[in-house]
């Protein structure tokens, strides 16, 4: 094999660890996300209305819709948080 051949392959490989690394940044997102609707309905932990609503606003800060959602919905009823229309919308 050419050294310009094992460059090639070197350039793919990496092209691919990139890849994987931004599809698992872009999953623990989703998976924070999950984590504060666990906290809020006692699934599988305590129900914590605090952390659900700490976890929702940290999903929603990186790019979640749903978990913006959830987030406002906590802040618009004050669940694990004070009522806060401004933050809400």
């Amino acid at each position: 094999m050419a050294v310009t051949d094992w460059r090639e392959y070197g350039a793919q490989v990496h092209a691919q660890e990139e890849a994987k690394r931004k599809a698992n940044a872009e999953y623990a997102i989703f998976g924070l996300g999950s984590l504060g609707m666990c906290y809020e309905r006692g699934l599988g932990v305590e129900k914590n209305l605090e952390a659900a609503a700490h976890y929702y606003h940290k999903s929603a800060e990186d790019g979640d819709a749903t978990a913006q959602n959830n987030y406002g919905r906590c802040c618009e009823k004050g669940i694990g948080r004070e009522k806060d229309l401004k933050e809400a919308f």
